[in-house]
């Protein structure tokens, strides 16, 4: 760790407020050099002090496994190559492939699965098997053919289910791609619409969806009711935005009677190094309270949705509330929350602040929800990165979240 500065420091403790159990972001960035002042920012200090514990910095949880060894090695791999100058630049041609991509009209997840099948990176049985990681080739699925994505997605029998179907309610039927390039065809190849690529790239995801549960002994995924589902999918996307209405059992449910329910996220703008925490808490029927905090140094979004569950405990624990639900959009967060014991991750410090704080109720429970269930929050994390203190409210509504709270709930602004 490089060292800068020529302030007098002797100990850790001398970095932060202890009062406010945050880093001094000056004086952490005027004495080390700017990316050991990063990883320090992003250090989540736990109220009270604690014992340091070692972690596995290469694993999220904190610990070590042989999967993170080999991801670490891969990316070392690839960084000595770029070093050494052996990697090729970006062609035109690459820059307008991941263009089209992250522009296609489908949802965010199919994209994403897309964007692992134009990097070859998804584990078909013959990338396994190239890795070391599985012995034999052959697609476990229909038991003919070595199976690479390819064939999984396209000429497995299993996937030829799915495609009949997609002739029958589309009219579409892929043409003969060369087995090279069939990938970036269809994202890039004019023979293809718009629409066809939402369509194969949803039904793609579907087919791989059905193929890991039948490997690992569940039953596949019904091809006609899959194809009826991606066009109905097809068709809330083409919808205006004003138009598209949140799917019953996705938006926010008010809690039960006597219990306070309380939704928080986090947010970054990593233009200005800037992040914010929000929150709003509620009965059944009545707004207790939302808040907005702004914090300095932090990068890594983990570590702000950590930041704002904690605060979000804090204000139930301090307001006195006995029965408290936590929600969040942040699924990693809540697994790391139900598996915490001799957890070491980077946000084990404010898990173990939270487990300490949940002891001042009767009830407490930490659960996910879906982001359409968590927007007033959202909306309090996105003002709070604007801000240089922090802003909360009481006793009456904050101007900017009576949209969001009357399309939750009408009766809670009545």
């Amino acid at each position: 760790m490089g060292r800068q500065g020529n302030d007098p420091l002797d100990h850790v403790s001398e970095l932060f407020d202890t009062d406010t159990c945050t880093w001094d972001v000056e004086l952490v960035k005027r004495n080390f050099l700017a990316p050991d002042a990063e990883a320090i920012l992003n250090i989540p200090i736990r109220q009270g002090g604690g014992d340091d514990f070692l972690a596995w910095a290469f694993e999220r949880s904190g610990n070590y496994t042989v999967k993170s060894v080999y991801r670490a090695l891969v990316t070392q791999k690839e960084r000595a190559s770029l070093e050494e100058g052996r990697a090729t630049e970006t062609s035109e041609e690459d820059t307008q492939l991941w263009k089209s991509l992250w522009k296609l009209n489908a949802i965010p997840k199919f994209r994403v699965f897309w964007w692992r099948v134009l990097r070859g990176i998804l584990p078909d049985e013959v990338t396994l098997n190239y890795r070391h990681i599985a012995e034999i080739r052959r697609c476990k699925v229909c038991l003919a053919m070595d199976e690479n994505l390819e064939h999984a997605l396209i000429h497995c029998s299993h996937a030829k289910c799915f495609w009949e179907e997609a002739y029958a309610w589309f009219g579409l039927r892929l043409p003969r791609l060369h087995p090279d390039s069939w990938a970036r065809d269809i994202t890039c190849d004019p023979r293809f619409t718009n629409d066809d690529r939402a369509k194969i790239t949803t039904i793609m995801w579907s087919i791989w969806h059905s193929r890991n549960r039948i490997k690992h002994g569940e039953e596949g995924r019904n091809p006609t009711a899959t194809i009826r589902a991606t066009k109905e999918a097809i068709a809330l996307l083409h919808l205006p935005r004003r138009d598209v209405m949140i799917l019953p059992g996705f938006g926010w449910r008010p809690p039960d009677e006597g219990v306070v329910k309380i939704t928080t996220d986090g947010a970054l703008n990593f233009a200005d190094g800037r992040g914010g925490a929000g929150g709003v808490a509620r009965s059944s029927s009545a707004l207790l309270g939302a808040w907005c905090k702004p914090y300095l140094g932090i990068s890594d979004p983990l570590i702000m949705e950590g930041l704002s569950l904690r605060d979000g405990v804090r204000f139930a624990s301090l307001r006195g509330f006995s029965h408290v639900v936590m929600e969040t959009d942040c699924l990693e967060m809540v697994t790391l929350w139900n598996t915490r014991h001799n957890s070491r991750s980077i946000v084990a410090p404010l898990l173990l602040e939270i487990g300490e704080l949940c002891n001042n109720f009767t009830l407490f429970v930490i659960q996910h929800v879906n982001r359409p269930a968590n927007l007033p929050a959202h909306l309090c994390a996105k003002r709070a990165c604007i801000l240089n203190v922090t802003e909360s409210w009481l006793e009456e509504t904050p101007s900017f979240l009576v949209t969001s709270l009357l399309a939750d709930c009408p009766k809670m602004l009545s």
